[in-house]
């Protein structure tokens, strides 16, 4: 019984330190270790706020990479369902302090994972991700068109068109071997600049009427 105690009082006094490091792990039995860890699994759940950025802080000498990786999904994790949350019931975007009492992290959490998960790793393995789905989603889209879904079909086109419009985006427009840019446009008077405006106007209500003409569903005969 005063081995058991013992044992327990050094992981404790192991985690009175502002920081733990490998050499005070080093310095436990084997028993005493898996105590030490059962200790973390125990606590950390609990936490919430600036005393758990106190605990990890503690911690982040001995947490490896991949722990360190599970740690900032459950954070994006919490933070995307409190925003999630807070807009469905506030209608309207929340504050860090919202999102911060919603999600149980702390405030300073908060705004440092807004202001940098774009540029985390994990986040960018997400996105490519989502970028994998892509074709396979055009694809169901274009088989839905095919079998006569209008409302697909259009949804096709805008995508294509999107997609079209971002590869091709340059600073001059092309029309058979005539170049056009914005130098050249400059160059041109008021009815110059107007016909071609007027031109343009008639080709979007033509395409305008055309995409009304394909939303009108058939009549039954």
């Amino acid at each position: 019984m005063t081995k058991e105690i013992k044992k327990k009082d050094k992981v404790e006094e192991l985690l009175k330190l502002d920081q733990i490091t490998t050499d005070d792990l080093n310095k436990l039995s084997k028993t005493q270790f898996k105590r030490f860890y059962e200790e973390i699994n125990d606590r950390l759940p609990e936490l919430e706020g600036e005393e758990r950025d106190e605990f990890l802080a503690k911690l982040e000498p001995i947490t490896d990479e991949s722990t360190k990786n599970a740690l900032w999904e459950n954070n994006h994790s919490k933070i995307i369902n409190a925003i999630y949350d807070l807009m469905c019931s506030r209608y309207r975007i929340p504050s860090k302090t919202e999102i911060s009492n919603q999600s149980g992290l702390s405030r300073q959490t908060v705004h440092k994972h807004l202001k940098e998960f774009q540029n985390h790793p994990l986040y960018k393995g997400q996105i490519e991700a989502m970028n994998i789905m892509t074709s396979k989603v055009v694809a169901t889209v274009c088989e839905q068109a095919i079998t006569g879904d209008m409302r697909a079909a259009k949804l096709f086109l805008n995508i294509i068109g999107t997609r079209q419009g971002t590869i091709n985006q340059n600073n001059y427009i092309q029309i058979n071997n005539t170049i056009l840019s914005q130098d050249k446009l400059e160059l041109l008077n008021k009815d110059q600049l107007s016909e071609i405006e007027n031109i343009i106007r008639s080709v979007e209500l033509t395409k305008k009427q055309t995409l009304e003409e394909l939303a009108i569903p058939l009549s039954s005969t």
